[in-house]
This record gives structure tokens, C-alpha cells and sequence, in this order.
């Protein structure tokens, strides 16, 4: 591999930082050598040793869960402990105009220019899910109106429609995937077959939770639009992982939450409503889209801060190359994967279709994905997750009920190669018992 750039300088993120949190208190340059230095990629265990150093995690876990909780990098830690000081130091930095509501809109600034979205359409919320049930609010469907959404979505992404659907009556109809939906072509075709006159709004996610495939959205919200149909894209495992181009993909709302693989501070997110949609969707904390109003109240200001500095560090290292790396690391853990007798990739092949989550499931002869999850993570301090239940959450009788009996593994850019082999030559061992 040619010798780049792979890090520019950071100073100027800590520049943008420094007026509302004053970090020259927290000597963040000299740990942030990994962001002012020429890195030779090729050298993979140089790259991984500094990468890793910018994080608090302990040296002993192998943290493969960003599809659950992302590590918060130290930048993002003193940020928020930094500002937290100052707000307790002096009641008048919390005054408007100045001080660190400044800074909280700065933050706001700096996501619509993350996402390529107007400033007027995106907004800080607490996560993918609170920022879901402001939509499913705001849409104000009426009875019988039908929702389309699938039965992988996350329970965060379904349980605002099902509570609509008993408190309401609206309808909620599930496109039915399983492994043989693992192609966009067959989601399409399935999900415009369920397309009715009374379908009001469809409600996908960006990569799907279960499988980790990249879901056909610009496809779908094409389909959406020819029909009239409102567009919410769940996009909680897909920001961070790779630049989202919001306006490419051409979906109504998009939500992701901070704390995933935007590795920024718990309880952070980011919410976009289209512009030419806002009259169709009218929730009370939508009514003004800055971090204070009358209809949100007083946030975790300190947290906000904190988002920027995550958004500062990924920018820095460049998407792109974050990407590269995550996706690196996700082909090797695939292909290690592929040689454990009992275990079978669910996610696609396909790096069209993939990302950083790699589910595999596991011969049920062999082991219960969620003990063999535990025993990772408890006897050998690996971070990984069982997908969840296919269908648990669905209410709908008529979608057959599965167990994947599959592990889902997250890699990122703190991760690497020999974490890699190292938990993989552990699921084999454990396999073999």
C-alpha cells in the first residue's frame, strides 16, 4: 500500500473548539500525536497502536459493539468534563447569546455541514429513537392510514408506529426479510407489492441491524416519492460508518443517534427533516430546530459540546479513510469467520451491500448465540452482541416468527487485525467444546 497522508493536522479542529471549551487546559495535543503525523498504513500495528490511544478502553477488552455503543474518544471526554467545569464555574456561560449556547449551535452548524443538509433542517435530539417518535408524532396519521416498515427494524424504530397503531388505529405492515431478501431487487419488489392507496409512510433503516446489509434507500425513497408516500430512514448504524450523503439518498426525515459509530457522548443525536416535508410532519420540538426552545427545554449542554469534538475527530481522520479501515477490518473478520466450522455469514458478501456490522450464525447444535455472546464477553472481555430475535418485536401474526441464532460483530477504526483473529481462534475453540 502507497505511503499517504492518512492524518491531517488538528489544530485546526482544536481552533474551532476552543471557544467554547477551553481545551489548552486539558494538554489534548500531545495525546492527539496520531492526528499530527504523516501515518504509513501499511504499518498496521503502528496504525492500530495509535488509533487505540486516542480512547479510554481498557487495554485487556476487545470492544466489537459499536452496533450497540461506540467508544468515546478522550478528545470527546475532556470536551464534555471541560465545559462541564465551566458551566458550573460561572452561571453566566449559560446565558444566550454567548457563552455556551454559542458553542451548542456551533455544533448544530457543523452537523448539517456533516450531513450536506441546510441548517434549518437538521436538529440535535437525544437519540434515534427519540428522534423517531418526534416523527411518528408529528406526521399525525389518522385511523387506518398504513405505515410500511420491515421486521428487522430496531425496536426503537418499530415502537413508534405500533404505539400509533393501538392508540390511533393506524395500520403498521411489515416487508418480510429474511435471508432471501439479502439483495435489493427482492426488497424493492416486496415492499412495492405492499403498497397500498391508504401507505402514508414508510419507515426503513439505513443498514439493517439484523444482517448489517446496506439497505436500497435511494431506491426505495424513489418509489416513495412517486407515490407521495413520507420517507423516515433509521439511519442509527449507518453515520460514522461511511459519509451519508442525506439529499442523495432523497428520504423525507433521517435520524442516527451520537453514541453508535459517530463514537460521540451518550444520549446525542441528530435528526433532518427535509425542508419541503416540515408541513407534513409537525411535532412540537420540531416547531424550531435550534438546541434551546420553548418546546425542548434546557438539553445536556455539555454533551452537545462533546458532539463536536466527535464530529471534529472523524473529520479529521476523513470518512473516507474511517471507511476504508472499518470496512478492512469488517473483510477480515468475514474471512475468519468463513473457516469455523458451525458458523455461516449472514451478512452479504458483497461490499456493495456491507459495511462494519458482520452477523454470522452459529449451528444451533452447537451453542445459543446469546450464551456464546456472554461467555465472549465475560470470560474473554470481547465485546460482541446476538442479533436480536428476528421478529420479536413484530406484532403482525402472519409474519413467520425465526431465530437467526447469529452473532453480530462491529468493527471500527480503534479495532484490528489481531483483534480480530484473536476472537475468532476463541468462537472456534468455544465451538469445539
Amino acid at each position: 500500500m502507497d505511503r499517504r497522508e492518512f492524518i491531517s493536522d488538528f489544530s485546526l479542529a482544536l481552533s474551532l473548539l476552543a471557544p467554547f471549551v477551553n481545551l489548552t487546559e486539558v494538554n489534548l495535543v500531545g495525546r492527539l500525536n496520531l492526528l499530527t503525523h504523516r501515518i504509513d498504513r501499511s504499518n498496521r500495528s503502528e496504525w492500530a497502536r495509535l488509533v487505540r490511544q486516542q480512547f479510554l478502553l481498557d487495554d485487556d477488552i476487545i470492544h466489537l459493539n459499536c452496533g450497540s455503543i461506540g467508544a468515546t474518544p478522550t478528545l470527546v471526554v475532556d470536551a464534555i468534563v471541560e465545559s462541564t467545569r465551566q458551566l458550573e464555574a460561572n452561571p453566566f456561560h449559560h446565558q444566550f447569546g454567548d457563552g455556551i449556547y454559542a458553542g451548542v449551535e456551533k455544533v448544530r452548524e457543523d452537523g448539517a455541514q456533516f450531513f450536506g443538509v441546510d441548517l434549518n433542517e437538521i436538529a440535535i435530539v437525544e437519540n434515534t429513537t427519540s428522534g423517531m417518535n418526534a416523527l411518528a408524532q408529528g406526521l399525525q396519521l389518522q385511523r387506518d392510514d398504513e405505515v410500511l416498515t420491515t421486521n428487522h427494524e430496531h425496536p426503537g424504530g418499530m415502537t413508534c408506529w405500533q404505539h400509533l397503531a393501538s392508540r390511533d388505529g393506524v395500520v403498521v405492515r411489515y416487508v418480510h426479510l429474511d435471508r432471501s431478501t439479502l439483495n435489493p431487487q427482492t426488497i424493492l419488489e416486496r415492499t412495492e407489492a405492499m403498497i397500498t392507496p391508504r401507505t402514508r409512510a414508510f419507515s426503513f433503516c439505513h443498514i439493517d441491524t439484523i444482517t448489517g446489509m446496506r439497505m436500497p434507500i435511494e431506491s426505495l425513497a424513489h418509489l416513495a416519492r412517486e407515490r407521495g408516500i413520507f420517507f423516515v430512514c433509521d439511519g442509527a448504524q449507518s453515520a460514522g460508518m461511511f459519509s451519508v450523503d442525506i439529499n442523495r439518498l432523497g428520504v423525507d426525515a433521517y435520524v442516527c443517534s451520537g453514541h453508535k459509530w459517530l463514537l460521540g457522548p451518550k444520549g446525542t443525536g441528530w435528526l433532518f427533516l427535509r425542508k419541503a416535508s416540515q408541513e407534513r410532519c409537525r411535532a412540537a420540538e420540531l416547531k424550531d430546530f435550534s438546541v434551546y426552545s420553548a418546546t425542548k427545554g434546557t438539553k445536556n449542554l455539555p454533551n452537545v459540546i462533546g458532539l463536536l469534538a466527535s464530529l471534529k475527530f472523524l473529520e479529521s481522520i476523513g470518512l473516507p479513510n474511517i471507511e476504508r479501515e472499518i470496512v478492512k477490518l469488517a473483510n477480515h473478520l468475514k474471512e475468519r469467520l468463513k473457516r469455523i466450522s458451525g458458523v455461516t455469514l449472514l451478512t452479504p458478501d458483497d461490499p456493495e451491500l456491507s459495511g462494519g456490522i458482520v452477523t454470522a450464525t452459529i449451528d444451533p447444535n452447537l451453542g445459543s448465540s446469546f450464551q456464546l455472546s456472554l461467555a465472549l464477553s465475560n470470560e474473554h472481555r470481547a465485546f460482541v452482541r446476538p442479533a436480536q430475535i428476528t421478529y420479536s418485536r413484530v406484532d403482525d401474526p402472519d409474519v413467520p416468527r425465526e431465530n437467526y441464532n447469529a452473532i453480530r460483530f462491529s468493527t471500527h477504526i480503534f479495532n484490528s487485525e489481531s483483534e480480530i483473529d484473536r476472537v475468532a481462534d476463541i468462537l472456534e475453540g468455544m465451538l469445539k467444546v
